[in-house]
This record gives structure tokens, sequence and C-alpha cells, in this order.
């Protein structure tokens, strides 16, 4: 609307009406991006909390307790690590707004949705759960959803770590890429002080998101990478979705 508004206002020259109908076209494109990325994300969020929940609320099979290793009894229990377990949500919606690329969100949903997918069927029909008794104030919203199951493979740790390596190669600044992997540290590290994992569970899911990362994104990355450095040359000056 915007640059319809500046085309009649200039009203001159053939070259700058050219590039207000290709200002016009670029923010259409945006805007139909946008589109996309929020219904995907929307799909991805309704999907997660539907398997997930559907699986932690099973009871068709009985849980494997997960043994609690001398690493896990020698971590304590920090209540105040319920703000980084929670920031967990808001993370999961962080590549929406860090990753431009559409074809790059695009796989960065898929492989989501397979971390959740392959986890959900691990959870129903190999189902494991964890031993804890540690209880507090701070803990209470959370314990009024969750139970002690769906442990292994932690879906915190795997697709923390899953969209954590998808949105590093999109952050340009050391800065940015220091504060998403301290967030990253933060989140993983407050299932533990928490409660609410086994170091067990961590390491598998680390692992698990590690490679669906490397069999969906890694493969296209120097490819990628040429792309995004002609689309940043050509696009300059133009704010991105």
């Amino acid at each position: 609307m915007c640059a319809v508004r500046l085309l009649k206002r200039l009203g001159g020259s053939g070259l700058d009406r050219r590039k207000v109908k290709r200002l016009a076209l670029l923010q259409s494109q945006r805007m139909s991006a946008l589109r996309e990325k929020v219904i995907v994300a929307a799909v991805v969020t309704a999907s997660i909390l539907i398997f997930y929940f559907g699986s932690l609320y099973s009871t068709v099979f009985d849980p494997i307790l997960i043994p609690n290793t001398r690493i896990d009894r020698a971590i304590p229990f920090l209540p105040i690590f319920v703000i980084p377990y929670f920031s967990y949500y808001f993370f999961l919606l962080s590549p929406m707004f860090i990753i431009h690329d559409l074809e790059s969100f695009r796989e960065t949903a898929f492989g989501i949705g397979m971390i959740v997918m392959v986890s959900c069927v691990v959870f129903f029909f190999w189902p494991t759960a964890i031993t804890t008794s540690f209880t507090d104030p701070l803990l209470r919203a959370l314990l009024a959803v969750d139970r002690p199951r769906n442990a292994c493979p932690s879906l915190h740790a795997s697709l923390t770590q899953f969209c954590a390596l998808t949105m590093h190669r999109h952050i340009r600044s050391k800065a940015g890429r220091s504060a998403l992997w301290g967030w990253t540290a933060l989140i993983i590290a407050s299932t533990l002080f928490t409660k609410r994992h086994a170091v067990i569970d961590i390491a598998v899911g680390m692992a698990f998101g590690w490679s669906v990362y490397q069999w969906i994104i890694a493969p296209r990355l120097p490819a990628t990478s040429a792309i995004d450095g002609v689309a940043d040359a050509e696009c300059e000056g133009i704010p991105e979705v």
C-alpha cells in the first residue's frame, strides 16, 4: 500500500516508477513469506502439543525408569532454572524471526516435525520416566501439566540443539551467536537443575538433534551459503521478513 502511494506521489520518471513497482513486488513477496511462516509455525506448534501430550498421558505401556547416575545425584536442585526451562518454548519460535530464507525455514520446520514425531513414537511404545521427589513453589505451574514421563530422548535437548544449529549460520555477529549458544546451554542445563531429566536423556536428545541436522540441513550448506551471498548483495537495504 505504501509503495502504491509512493508511486502516485512520484508520478514522474519511468525509472522511479520501475523502482517503486519493484519495491511493491518485494513487499508483496515478503508478506506472502511471512504468512507462510506463521501458518507453518502454528501447524508445527499444534502438532507438538497434540502428539507430545497424547503420548505423555498414554497408559498403554508401563514406563521404564531412567537410571539415576552418580552425575545426576551430584547436580543440585535449583528451582530458579524453571525460567530458562520455560523459555524453551520461545526459543522454538526463534527460527521464524532469525531464518529469512523461506526454503531454509521450511527445512527447519520439517526437521522439528520429524524430531517430534519420532520422539513421540518412542514415548508411546517405549515410554521412559524419571524418579524425582523434588518440588518447589516455582515449579507449581510446570508440575501441574507435566509428568515425569517422555524422558528419553529429551525433546528439550533435541529440539534446542537442532534449532540452535540451524539458526547459527543465519546470525552474522559474534555477539548474536554467543547469545544463541548461551541461551541453548541455559535451556539444556535447566532440565537437569530442575530435575526434569537425567543426563542420559540429555545425551541421547542432543545426539538425536545433531543427527537430524546433519541429515536435513548440513548437506545443502555450501549451496545455501553461495545463494545467500548473492541475495544479500542484490537486496542490500531491503528489510527482511
